[in-house]
């Protein structure tokens, strides 16, 4: 799971068009998968991802293992996800907008 997490935080890092969509307060959004935890840092300063004491979240997300990896990697949106029942969301709705907006803009694609 570490690499999706560090592919996406690469990909963050790459993309600076993406950064009109960070905000400038830091937010900090918890993946739970089994019993490990995430938590992906975002802010117009940076991203980054903390594996340990990651405290309070603006948002989290419960998932299984092969559904975090689609996810994380783009293959599906997370509305989709919710809207399957095959993950739990709690946090407010702007930010799960938010959250969709970057992973599927972060996703690897190809150029034709």
């Amino acid at each position: 799971m570490d690499s999706f997490f560090e592919r996406l935080i690469r990909e963050l890092d790459n993309r600076k068009h993406l950064n009109a969509l960070f905000p400038n307060r830091p937010i900090m959004i918890k993946f739970v998968c089994d019993k490990e935890e995430w938590g992906l840092y975002i802010s117009k300063n940076s991203c980054s991802i903390m594996k340990k004491e990651i405290g309070e979240s603006n948002l989290e997300i419960h998932a299984s293992k092969p559904v975090l990896c689609n996810l994380l990697n783009g293959h599906i949106r997370l509305s989709q996800l919710v809207k399957n029942k095959e993950l739990t969301l709690y946090g407010s709705y702007r930010l799960s907008l938010l959250l969709e907006s970057i992973l599927w803009l972060s996703r690897d694609y190809q150029i034709a």
